[in-house]
């Protein structure tokens, strides 16, 4: 569990070396024992390390609370990453893998599949999911859990079907196979400096 104060030992982190003991830490916010991430000009990611079978939870479950920012997504996104569901023969294109690390770190627990849930500027977006388009710079699938900047500055509760996400965008994987490897927090670089507040991040069936 979260100690106040105290990084979780069982979370990987990418980015600059000390990046994480500047912008992260265990904190009670509003009364909830919480992660607390604040974005800067680099880029970073802290993931948890599982080991699920996607079929036998495939729901998660966190809480979270954002602090405004400029236009556009909000620069602090949960990924998840999962690993097991390519039929024999098929093989992850190598730009792609490249693409994914240049964006989340190369320290992240192994992983052929991830997806990123992220916070837009209209509630109108909520439920979207988009599509891998290369041509166009998307690095993975993203699903819009939350919009709208009237929302900032609370907590929310969040609930998704990860197996349906994944059956969306993989529908020719065996999801008999695949675990959920990896589930955290991502935060863009190059952005005016903002907060974020993740709590009570569960699977369960």
């Amino acid at each position: 569990g979260l100690a106040v104060g105290v990084l979780p030992k069982d979370w990987v982190a990418t980015g600059p070396t000390g990046i994480v003991k500047k912008r992260v830490s265990v904190v009670v916010q509003d009364g909830v024992k919480a992660l607390k991430i604040i974005t800067g000009s680099e880029k970073f990611s802290i993931v948890r390390r599982t080991r699920a079978m996607l079929l036998a939870t495939p729901y998660l479950n966190w809480s979270w609370n954002l602090s405004t920012h400029g236009p556009g997504t909000h620069p602090i996104r949960l990924i998840i990453g999962f690993r097991g569901g390519l039929r024999d023969g098929a093989k992850i294109e190598k730009t792609w893998r490249q693409k994914v690390f240049a964006d989340i770190g190369e320290k992240l627990p192994e992983f052929d599949r991830s997806l990123s849930v992220t916070w837009e500027d209209s509630a109108l977006q909520r439920g979207t999911l988009f599509l891998p388009a290369p041509k166009e710079g998307k690095l993975m699938p993203r699903y819009i859990v939350r919009g709208g900047r009237e929302n900032y500055g609370k907590w929310w509760p969040e609930f998704i079907d990860l197996g349906d996400l994944y059956n969306q965008v993989w529908p020719d994987d065996d999801m008999s196979r695949v675990q959920v490897t990896f589930i955290g927090v991502a935060a863009s670089g190059g952005q005016v400096p903002t907060t974020g507040f993740l709590s009570e991040v569960t699977l369960t069936r």
